[in-house]
């Protein structure tokens, strides 16, 4: 569920996009043809202008090989999320959760809610929220301060609530949890796992 941007927000994406293709056509790096955009879906055409974008602006092939490596491993976080819910701006999220955007903002920076960057702007993973009731994983803010802690990136927290381990049952924490709402013992267990990782540093 995403919100509508405004008229006015519309007109700068389209003129700064614009801009961006210009500056690229003036330059004679728009290395793509009509014919050639055509057959591609537009995922692929967008990520097909990032890469001219990239390889225009960084003269340095080693530094383009870097950021075409981090933008395909985040580009494979996200689909990896995408299999949980994926993700939601933080207006969005705080709608969808009953609680008001300043309160998911000041959670975020605090840590008791996860948030990663997509493009540089923040995404509150759907994970997060128990798809049954709509209401926040058992335990979620507790667990989350305790990875916070430990300093862990947004997509190592994320990795420790969706990955299956032994010590749990074979499931997920969050799988775990959310079968186990008000069970103090089972959140004590992942608080200790919890505990654990950050001081192994995952």
């Amino acid at each position: 569920m995403s919100l509508a941007v405004s008229e006015n927000e519309s007109t700068f994406l389209y003129k700064r996009v614009e801009s961006i293709l210009q500056g690229l056509a003036m330059d004679d790096a728009l290395n793509i043809t009509t014919h050639e955009a055509s057959s591609l879906t537009d995922q692929q055409f967008l990520e097909q202008l990032l890469s001219i974008h990239t390889h225009h602006n960084f003269r340095d092939q080693k530094m383009v090989k870097r950021l075409e490596q981090k933008r395909a491993g985040q580009q494979k976080f996200m689909a990896f999320l995408g299999r949980f819910g994926g993700c939601e701006k933080q207006t969005s999220f705080a709608k969808l959760s009953g609680i008001s955007r300043q309160n998911v903002y000041n959670r975020i920076k605090k840590g008791s809610l996860i948030a990663v960057n997509e493009g540089g702007v923040p995404m509150v993973p759907m994970f997060q929220l128990d798809e049954q009731t709509t209401d926040e994983v058992y335990g979620l803010a507790q667990v989350n301060l305790v990875l916070n802690s430990a300093k862990l990136s947004g997509a190592m927290k994320c990795t420790f609530w969706l990955n299956e381990h032994g010590g749990l049952d074979d499931v997920s924490p969050r799988d775990y949890l959310v079968n186990r709402i008000g069970d103090e013992d089972a959140l004590n267990k992942v608080l200790a796992f919890a505990h654990k990782v950050g001081r192994q540093g995952y």
